[in-house]
């Protein structure tokens, strides 16, 4: 398929014109899975980076999604990402760090859990557009 000249000029006029590039964040969990030992705490670190030179970035939430586990068994400590992670992000800017963590309830029987993080946020407090996602996951064993 071939494009035609005025197709051409109109989307070099829309890269040229100046328009404010929205903010975006390159999120990294390293490693996406942990070994833990049941009643104790999980803690997930990673990288949060705004890939915008220009747009300030805001990070508003957290959300953790579980993919095969029983309601119940796992406490998630979203207190941790707004403890650690810092709220705004300027750009170019990097974070690395504690993004959050997962308490293993005493009662919950040995296994592997897995989801999906989602860190929310984007160009001001108000802001709850998924800026980036992640897959995690734990294994995890009684205490002997």
């Amino acid at each position: 398929m071939r494009l035609k000249l005025p197709t051409l000029l109109f989307a070099l006029v829309l890269l040229l014109s100046g328009a404010p590039v929205q903010a975006h964040l390159a999120f990294f969990l390293k490693p996406a899975e942990h070994p833990g030992t049941v009643g104790n705490e999980v803690v997930f670190t990673g990288t949060l980076i705004n890939t915008s030179r220009t747009e300030t970035l805001f990070l508003n939430n957290i959300q953790l999604n579980f993919i095969n586990s029983a309601d119940g068994q796992f406490t998630t400590d979203t207190n941790v990402f707004f403890a650690n992670v810092p709220g705004i992000l300027r750009p170019a800017e990097t974070y690395r760090g504690v993004v959050f963590a997962i308490v293993l309830n005493p009662a919950t029987p040995p296994g592997r859990c897995f989801g999906i993080v989602a860190i929310q946020g984007g160009a001001n407090i108000f802001s709850t557009t998924t800026l980036g996602t992640q897959p995690w996951g734990f294994r995890f064993r009684c205490r002997r």
